[in-house]
């Protein structure tokens, strides 16, 4: 579930796609999803999201911290006791780019068979905030 959006540079995005080619067969499938430039541009652009569950509250806070980085702020306040709690902050970084330059760095290695968006009848380069990648391996030679 966009796993690779954790990894915050292309040469690292192209470093798993040249890992993953070394460790298929010719034809091998390789199916990914990506958070888009727009939903983490939107969800930056919101204000936080507070959800409460039992008697803890979660706050997540999206905030852009360059051209195609983000940092999810999460925090988690759980009960102590009588007014006192327990804060657990976490600030995850994840970058996104556009599904042109995605195909660009799969391109040595892959073949992309489609791009879904599954929210869409097709993929939107303004509109689409999930999408899934399927492609299949290259020959070698």
């Amino acid at each position: 579930y966009d796993s690779i959006n954790h990894l915050t540079t292309l040469h690292d995005w192209q470093r798993v796609f040249r890992s993953v080619y070394k460790h298929l067969m010719t034809g091998g499938i390789f199916i990914f999803d990506i958070n888009t430039p727009q939903k983490l541009s939107r969800l930056a652009a919101q204000p936080p999201v507070v959800h409460e569950f039992e008697e803890s509250t979660y706050i997540l806070n999206v905030t852009k911290r360059g051209k195609n980085t983000f940092d999810w702020h999460a925090r988690l306040f759980h009960p102590l006791a009588e007014e006192q709690f327990r804060l657990i902050e976490e600030v995850i970084p994840e970058a996104a780019y556009p599904a042109a330059k995605v195909r660009e760095l799969l391109h040595p290695f892959f073949q992309v068979v489609t791009v879904r968006d599954f929210e869409r009848e097709r993929p939107s380069a303004s509109k689409s905030e999930r999408l899934y990648f399927v492609c299949r391996a290259r020959s070698s030679g």
